[in-house]
């Protein structure tokens, strides 16, 4: 991966928010328009199924904060801002788990997407900026749904909302931006984009180096 700035330190990006907010699909269109950015995937911090807290009900409670492997994600964010390459865990998950490693090497900027990443105390001292989704609680079931059509209703109205409201709402005081992700999906990307130039131009105003979207972060569009 290219890097504009050899002396920048790494910066990194929390990108919280609930399930059907658009995380992923904004970090996605971000790096292939801005190719020098890694975009670190809180999936891949799971816990195997086997190891993952069950609900009273008999779902695995994939929701809870005890499902992510923190320490793990804590450590991996600290060495990236180092400098230095980390090995992390492949996770799949159709398969529920994780099956094997992958080496990931640092960058200028680093995207960490994932709904609770604002939860870990230890996880929010490592990002320098972050992004919170905001979505009704409609929405997040009727996106779920149109996403996973064979979801468990009951695992939605019963652990997904219940967990929101007791592990993700309270963190979006720790946002440095909010994005009404309530819009449709491009209105949700212009003003996510709009958000991370904003960071991008006081990065570069802080470090005082050549423009954050220049080189090898020039947009391919």
């Amino acid at each position: 991966m290219n890097q504009p700035f050899k002396s920048l330190k790494p910066i990194v990006i929390g990108v919280a928010g609930p399930s059907g907010a658009g995380k992923s699909t904004v970090c996605k269109r971000i790096i292939q328009e801005y190719p020098g950015i890694l975009r670190l995937k809180f999936d891949d911090f799971f816990c195997d199924e086997a190891d993952v807290d069950r609900h009273p009900l008999g779902f695995a409670n994939w929701d809870n904060p005890s499902s992510i492997k923190w320490e793990l994600l804590q450590m991996a964010l600290m060495n990236l801002k180092a400098g230095l390459s980390v090995t992390i865990p492949d996770y799949q998950r159709r398969q529920n788990k994780m099956v094997g490693t992958k080496c990931v090497q640092p960058a200028p900027i680093i995207l960490l997407d994932g709904y609770q990443v604002l939860h870990d105390p230890g996880v929010r001292e490592q990002l320098d900026f972050a992004l919170y989704f905001d979505l009704e609680e409609d929405l997040q079931i009727d996106r779920r749904i149109a996403r996973q059509p064979s979801v468990d209703r009951g695992y939605l109205y019963h652990v997904m909302i219940p967990a929101a409201r007791a592990f993700l709402y309270p963190t979006k005081k720790y946002a440095t931006h909010i994005v009404n992700a309530s819009q449709e999906p491009e209105a949700v990307y212009v003003s996510a984009r709009s958000h991370l130039l904003e960071i991008f131009a006081k990065i570069q105003s802080r470090e005082n180096q050549t423009p954050i979207v220049s080189n090898s972060l020039t947009h391919t569009s």
